[in-house]
């Protein structure tokens, strides 16, 4: 099985992000959220229990047990929630690495990942995984931003998965004058370029 992974700042404007670009649009595709459950839900009006053991339940229950439907853009997803206490719990890597192996129920599989914890998250990758960043234009920049793309770029040199680059989007609409000018700022003190359009959220 492989991964269409997208790595953001805002785990909630992932799973957004994640359901816009959708090409499943159905009950064939999985979306894994790995963090970021209490702003889903402050979002999406979904709430995990202080039992729900997310991912990790994947190997002992029917994952459709585990699954939340979320309604966006006229279409049904089915989304993975992360754990109530996700940023406690321990690396998912291990887990996503084996969860390649179990029954094909889904087509495709994106999982959302925060930059802050690509080190214990980010998976083995292969050859025939997607991996693509986004970054929200008005967000600023920090060193551990920087240190966490210095590390990305390390394992995609590594694995090899096919990379799509960094995108920007914007959850306000603004002038494009000034979106242009933060890409062209940020993707200068990433050394990644974006020939990307913006993505209005």
């Amino acid at each position: 099985m492989n991964y269409n992974i997208l790595i953001v700042k805002h785990p909630v404007d992932g799973l957004k992000l994640a359901m816009k670009t959708s090409t499943q649009k159905g009950k064939s595709e999985l979306i894994i959220m790995t963090s970021g459950g209490a702003a889903a839900a402050l979002y999406f009006g979904y709430e995990t229990p202080p039992t729900y053991v997310g991912l990790s339940a994947a190997f002992q229950y029917n994952i459709k047990a585990l699954i939340s439907t979320v309604e966006a853009h006229g279409s049904s997803y089915q989304v993975l929630l992360p754990t109530a206490h996700s940023l406690r719990s321990l690396s998912h890597a291990e887990y996503l690495d084996r969860f390649r192996n179990q029954p094909k129920e889904y087509r495709s599989v994106t999982i959302i990942l925060d930059y802050t914890r690509l080190e214990q998250d980010l998976p083995p990758l292969t050859a025939g995984d997607n991996l693509a960043c986004f970054w929200e234009v008005k967000d600023h920049l920090t060193q551990e931003t920087v240190n966490n793309f210095s590390y990305l770029t390390e394992r995609l040199e590594q694995d090899k998965p096919m990379f799509h680059g960094l995108h920007f989007y914007g959850r306000q609409k603004s002038d494009k004058e000034i979106w242009a000018k933060r890409k062209e700022e940020i993707s200068a003190s990433l050394g990644i370029q974006s020939p990307y359009d913006m993505i209005e959220l």
